[in-house]
């Protein structure tokens, strides 16, 4: 392998890690938000939006794009694997070094997890805050379900 093709490896292995550290971030800031502005609004809708507007506006943005993004991957990842399989088997089938074989298991596996603990607790907040909460998280939080059941169905077959 020359040092071209190493290069082009090691990046096409960081995005997905840069884009999945980036992705925890923007919910992990919403989630701080939320909290922050349920013990300073009490229960004022209006000072709620007003204190998230002020604070995590760049946030939103983030969780919009990279989180449409890590949902997309997500859900080709289980549509791809058949019922029964484990997500990424596929990988395991392509002719690549057993190193790189390992890592890119554990970023799918990675992906998976992340996404389904980060929507999940997203759509606590939004059960929990829903008037305290960003309005991109609760946006995130009810297409984050609908693409969980679809997700679901996919993977199990389900017509």
């Amino acid at each position: 392998m020359n040092q071209r093709d190493v290069i082009r490896n090691l990046v096409a292995e960081s995005i997905p890690v840069i884009l999945l550290a980036v992705y925890v971030f923007a919910i992990g800031t919403a989630i701080r938000s939320t909290f922050l502005a349920a013990s300073v609004c009490d229960a004022n809708a209006a000072c709620a939006q007003n204190f998230h507007a002020r604070r995590i506006e760049g946030v939103n943005i983030i969780l919009n794009v990279v989180g449409g993004l890590v949902s997309a991957l997500v859900v080709t990842e289980l549509a791809i694997t058949q019922p029964g399989q484990l997500p990424s088997a596929q990988i395991l089938k392509t002719r690549v070094s057993r190193s790189a074989k390992k890592v890119m298991v554990i970023v799918s596996m990675g992906f998976i997890l992340v996404w389904l603990a980060g929507g999940t607790i997203a759509l606590i907040m939004y059960i929990l805050y829903p008037t305290m909460i960003p309005a991109a998280l609760s946006e995130f939080a009810k297409a984050w379900l609908g693409l969980a059941i679809a997700s679901a169905y996919s993977y199990l077959g389900i017509r």
